[in-house]
């Protein structure tokens, strides 16, 4: 896997279900807003923004605070896998995809390769 993203600039977003449940999870570079912010970087900010409504990341107080376990990729997705629960089985590998993105989350890439029966 390549261009892996640093967990330090991670955002991860996420759109549930009114029940809570897990449809979708991207998991992406987060885009600080500045002044020198592209025309393009704020519309697709704007976006992500639209299309998932809650999101984790570095641009969370406290992220990957070596005290606060939560604050970290795999406390995301353990929130999002224990508290929330994915509302499909295929949502589970993909959100396990999007965290397999980071370049701390070799856990995530560990899990992916144990569903690789093929091998």
């Amino acid at each position: 896997m390549t261009d892996l993203i640093d967990d330090e600039v991670a955002h991860i977003l996420w759109q549930a279900h009114a029940d809570m449940k897990v449809v979708r999870v991207l998991v992406t570079t987060h885009i600080r807003r500045t002044e020198d912010t592209s025309e393009r970087d704020r519309v697709e900010a704007a976006q992500q923004h639209r299309d998932y409504r809650a999101s984790a990341g570095s641009d969370t107080a406290g992220w990957l605070d070596p005290n606060v376990p939560a604050a970290t990729p795999a406390g995301v997705f353990a929130h999002l896998a224990f508290h929330c629960g994915f509302a499909s089985e295929d949502g589970t590998e993909l959100c396990l995809r999007e965290f397999a993105k980071l370049r701390g989350a070799d856990w995530a890439r560990q899990m992916l390769a144990s569903l690789d029966w093929s091998a």
